[in-house]
């Protein structure tokens, strides 16, 4: 898949920061008809883990990088559940790195990420709203938990061709 620019990635956050509740429901539904596997993950990820609150700003950025790296039309083919379940195993060993960095070491390694990444700028955008706390707060102990969540989604949106 091409890459995102920091461009395309800013003008759809800022379209959806603005945009009213009812709207943004109804690109979940989207979502979740063109995507029911992504949609299914991040409903049921961390489910006993994330509070309301953060499961709700899980639920917006990976509306942000749906609309990011799939609109217009979005795929030709749903992510499958095969590479989902892929895609998650191989990020599940940063997972542990990366869940109980203080702020300074988790941005350090953040940083090396998003250097060697296909979709630095998306992958960027996640990282600056789970630190900024913007359209709600995540605990410090699980922002590590949901980028890898997010960096999932990504990486199954980027090898599908969005």
């Amino acid at each position: 898949m091409r890459t995102i620019s920091g461009k395309e990635v800013g003008a759809v956050a800022g379209r959806l920061a603005g945009m009213p509740a009812a709207e943004l429901e109804g690109l979940v539904r989207d979502m979740g008809q063109q995507q029911p596997i992504i949609l299914a993950y991040v409903l049921a990820v961390g489910k006993d883990v994330y509070e309301e609150d953060e499961r709700q700003v899980l639920l917006y950025l990976c509306v942000v990088i749906w609309q990011a790296m799939c609109a217009p039309g979005g795929p030709e083919e749903p992510v499958d559940e095969a590479t989902l379940n892929r895609v998650d195993a191989a990020n599940a060993d940063m997972l542990d790195y990366l869940g109980g960095e203080s702020d300074a070491d988790f941005r350090s390694s953040v940083k090396l990420i998003v250097g060697h990444y296909n979709q630095p700028e998306v992958l960027r955008c996640v990282v600056d709203a789970l630190m900024k706390g913007r359209k709600g707060r995540v605990r410090p102990a699980y922002r590590g938990t949901m980028l890898l969540d997010l960096k999932t989604v990504i990486d199954c949106f980027d090898r599908y061709g969005g």
